[in-house]
């Protein structure tokens, strides 16, 4: 046995046994690992034991039968061992290796639409990492792409090329942009030998760079270390000459050619002088605020439904037609659901891009501002030859072996998964930075708080709010409302007699009941002597018998109930 198939073997047993995740390079290697053995041939065929028999045709079918057997033994015990320990209890009950594999790819490798799915939303979704080298990215979508090839998804150089681009961070715009509009860049390896060579490019001028910063300051830390190093001095007579008139004049300063800062008189330091201190002039570190108000409109981008039950296509937005007839108003009309006719404003042609690069075009689209969704039919594009597959999960549109795009399930609706690019650029924002020259007032007021007027007059005169020198604050109504004190409730009108009005109230049910079953209670007080009374009930429909009950008593006037 080779020493390659000796590491193989070795990394299958200690960290990359079959766990089921990792069936997709497991089943590589270990495909390796028996050719090197030369028993992979027992993975694909099958021998029965030969009839016994002397003659020598028995007794060559009777050896083959033995190296089989041995072949398969191999191939088992090879198979059993790079599994997990639950994986190879479950599968050791195969007698062949035909059998083991074969129950692995059933489990394992059988290619779902979950599975495509998980892949495609992967490839769509993968973008270049940070830490990543442009090789290393364009490795790992080879890879994608491979997986899908084998999980029946065949995508077109175009779509590859597309997904590259889309995969690139925003650092890369240039060289999208350079792709875009190279026509020699038609399959996966001419974009990856360009970006390759764009990224080796960046990587021979990064270091350039980082070498002259590095060598830079090393040389400040070597300049900076060399400073006070005694056998530097001694191998430098003019900085020993230095350094001895330094420590004669032991460290001191002459002043009275020293110019002080705060009176720019000569014979002291500003931090001693005796004059007040100097007041610096607010022209000189005036501080300037810039206000600004900035509006952001945005508009969601119209969703397509795809809708079997539509007999043409329909779009609410002018903005979505690439080409547009308009039409005279009322000559045609659009029936709904609920038998209500809908005006047809225009026809046209809208354009819809779909995610995986593929446009599809819709011909005579209804303009319907009053329609609520933008809806594609599918009897049209029957019509024009594609084949529209629906799951459970949304669409598949192909057309012949093409395939043109997808759709996904979104509120109850099936929308188709496409990038909207209208004929009108609306995506433009636009700020409004308003000014304050018609009241100033108002606003320092309101910059500081809602300060009073006799608190700004003070700061205007100081200089403080700019080129603010009157004060004409204009009533402010924040100001008011902080202020403001609510008015006391009035005073309610009471009884002015016993059993004039009785409030009445049921409660429950409870959660515990009352010795014979009541789970309900009702009061009844008089608002004038405050008197109660409380009744036990068990159903709602009582609360008459207790009335009745009451009115024996007295004559009652009034009574009052809450939800009643």
């Amino acid at each position: 046995m080779s020493s390659a198939c000796k590491n193989i073997i070795a990394e299958l047993n200690r960290g990359d046994k079959l766990e089921g995740d990792n069936y997709d390079i497991w089943y590589r290697k270990v495909q390796y690992v028996l050719e090197e053995q030369e028993v992979k041939e027992t993975l694909f065929h099958l021998m029965e034991e030969p009839d016994q028999g002397t003659t020598a045709q028995h007794i060559r079918d009777q050896e083959a039968y033995n190296a089989w057997k041995r072949k398969n033994s191999i191939a088992r015990i090879t198979l059993l061992s790079c599994m997990q320990d639950d994986l190879m209890c479950e599968f050791e009950e195969y007698e062949t290796a035909k059998g083991i594999w074969e129950a692995l790819k059933e489990k394992f490798g059988a290619t779902s639409a979950t599975k495509v799915r998980r892949l495609n939303q992967k490839f769509n979704d993968y973008k270049k990492r940070p830490n990543q080298s442009m090789r290393q990215h364009l490795r790992v979508m080879s890879n994608m792409i491979r997986e899908l090839k084998t999980a029946g998804q065949i995508m077109s150089d175009e779509q590859q090329v597309q997904a590259v681009l889309r995969s690139l961070p925003e650092s890369w715009d240039h060289m999208k942009i350079q792709m875009t509009h190279n026509d020699n860049v038609k399959t996966f390896e001419d974009i990856s030998r360009h970006l390759e060579l764009e990224d080796e490019h960046l990587e021979a001028a990064r270091p350039f760079n980082e070498a002259n910063y590095a060598s830079s300051s090393s040389g400040m830390k070597r300049k900076r270390g060399n400073f006070g190093n005694k056998a530097s001095e001694q191998a430098n007579p003019k900085k020993q000459k230095k350094h001895a008139k330094r420590v004669k004049k032991g460290g001191k300063k002459d002043k009275t050619k020293m110019k002080c800062y705060n009176c720019d008189s000569l014979g002291h330091f500003a931090r001693e002088c005796t004059e007040a201190k100097k007041v610096l002039s607010l022209d000189t570190y005036r501080k300037y605020a810039y206000v600004s108000s900035c509006v952001m409109l945005a508009e969601s981008n119209p969703l397509w439904i795809v809708d079997s039950g539509a007999t043409y296509h329909v779009a609410r937005s002018r903005e979505a037609f690439t080409e547009y007839r308009r039409i005279p108003k009322g000559t045609r009309w659009l029936y709904v659901g609920n038998n209500t006719k809908v005006a047809v404003m225009g026809i046209g042609t809208c354009q819809l891009h779909m995610r995986g690069g593929k446009t599809l075009i819709l011909h005579d689209v209804l303009y319907a501002p009053e329609i609520r969704r933008d809806l594609v039919s599918v009897l049209p594009l029957l019509k024009l030859g594609f084949s529209l597959n629906f799951y459970d999960m949304g669409l598949h549109i192909s057309l012949g072996s093409v395939f043109y795009g997808s759709g996904y399930t979104y509120d109850g609706f099936i929308v188709l998964d496409c990038n909207i690019i209208t004929s009108s650029n609306n995506n433009d924002c636009f700020s409004f930075v308003t000014s304050s020259t018609n009241n100033e007032t108002d606003v320092w007021h309101a910059r500081l708080g809602h300060i009073g007027v006799d608190r700004m007059k003070q700061l205007a005169k100081e200089g403080l709010l700019g080129s603010l020198a009157q004060i004409d604050l204009n009533t402010c109504e924040s100001c008011l409302a902080g202020k403001a004190i609510r008015k006391p409730f009035g005073k309610a009108t009471r009884a002015e007699y016993p059993l004039q009005l009785i409030h009445s109230d049921i409660c429950g049910p409870m959660n515990v009941r009352a010795r014979h079953g009541a789970s309900y209670f009702i009061t009844f007080t008089d608002d004038y002597t405050r008197f109660g009374h409380v009744y036990l009930i068990s159903h709602k429909s009582e609360a008459l018998e207790c009335l009745d009950v009451m009115l024996i008593w007295s004559k009652i006037k009034w009574i009052r109930r809450s939800n009643a």
